[in-house]
């Protein structure tokens, strides 16, 4: 017997009651089976093929039939909806196989057979040994099959490995676009920009907690004289030369310090108390002032002049404030002869 795949087993058609079952009146003792089982709703069909289509849309719940027929025609379906669930111990002792392009000699025969006496089904038996069915296995075909399979696998993994490689790359090119984009170009130093966006996230937590916030500007002495003597490559250089000084000198946690534009640098940290802070700022001065600019064996001294406001921030506060009063306090320095440090503290 032949059922969907979610059917269960069955040994009798006794459980079928109630169910539409498909039969060949040719293949099987229709009678016979009507008369056992009158509460099962046995269904006349043309073939056991035509039964199977049946079962897959839902027409039929079962198929009735001989073993080796059902078993050839499921293995020949393109899915895998309709099973073997079941051995039914009604049936012929005598089956007759034809080729399928001579249907109506297979009927022929069926009726013949199933009008066969015992006597002469035995004879039959005794004088015939009817072979086994077997399905021969395409190695070539399983051999096909397993070589796509290989080639998928290859490819798959091909791309895997290009994707994360461009991946890789991807993200190195993001994060040097990200770069370029807070840095100076000249001097390598964060820009105007970023030295904002960051410098107002950490005024917000020093006014948050409570922490001391300190602005400086800076601006090189007599630098436009400078240029205009020396040239702007060699102005250039100076300023690249300033960078450094300033980036070595503002490594502390919550330090950080940027090109604000032209000559003038600008840095924020949170670090050090008020005694602290104008005797931080006065070394950067000595430092700059200690390590003159050498550039294509021409040595250069250079001062600068630096403004600073310190303070904790209050409910008012804002960056911008702080900078402009240190910018003040830069300007005040510039007036009152350069070279020094100027400031609220």
């Amino acid at each position: 017997m032949a059922a969907p795949l979610q059917a269960p087993f069955v040994s009798s058609l006794r459980e079928l009651e109630g169910q539409r079952v498909g039969i060949v009146p040719t293949h099987v003792p229709a009678e016979l089976l009507r008369s056992r089982y009158p509460n099962v709703g046995l269904v006349a069909i043309d073939s056991e093929d035509a039964g199977l289509k049946a079962i897959e849309d839902g027409e039929l719940d079962a198929v009735v039939g001989p073993l080796d027929s059902l078993v050839y025609l499921i293995a020949g379906m393109d899915s895998n909806d309709v099973k073997i669930s079941g051995r039914i111990p009604e049936g012929l002792q005598v089956v007759v196989a034809t080729v399928p392009d001579e249907p109506y000699l297979g009927r022929i025969f069926a009726k013949l057979v199933v009008n066969l006496d015992p006597d002469a089904v035995d004879r039959i038996i005794s004088m015939q040994k009817l072979a086994p069915f077997k399905r021969a296995i395409d190695y070539r075909l399983l051999l096909g099959i397993g070589a796509i399979g290989l080639g998928v696998l290859v490819l798959s993994l091909y791309w895997v490995r290009k994707l994360r490689s461009l991946n890789v790359a991807l993200n190195k090119a993001n994060s040097k676009l990200h770069e370029v984009s807070i840095t100076d170009g000249m001097t390598g130093l964060y820009n105007r920009s970023h030295f904002i966006e960051r410098g107002e996230a950490e005024f917000g937590l020093s006014r948050m907690r409570g922490l001391r916030f300190t602005v400086a500007m800076l601006d090189v002495d007599h630098f436009k004289p400078i240029n205009d003597r020396m040239g702007h490559v060699f102005g250039d250089a100076c300023l690249k030369h300033l960078a450094e000084i300033l980036d070595a000198h503002f490594q502390r946690a919550g330090d950080l310090v940027a090109r604000y534009g032209g000559e003038e640098f600008v840095a924020y940290t949170l670090a050090g108390e008020a005694d602290q802070v104008r005797a931080f700022i006065e070394r950067l001065r000595e430092r700059v002032a200690e390590n003159p600019a050498e550039v294509n064996d021409v040595v250069l001294s250079l001062t600068v002049s630096i403004g600073f406001y310190s303070a904790v921030p209050g409910a008012g506060d804002t960056l911008e404030q702080y900078i402009d009063r240190a910018d003040s306090y830069l300007y005040e320095a510039k007036r009152s002869g350069r070279n020094r440090v100027n400031g609220n503290l």
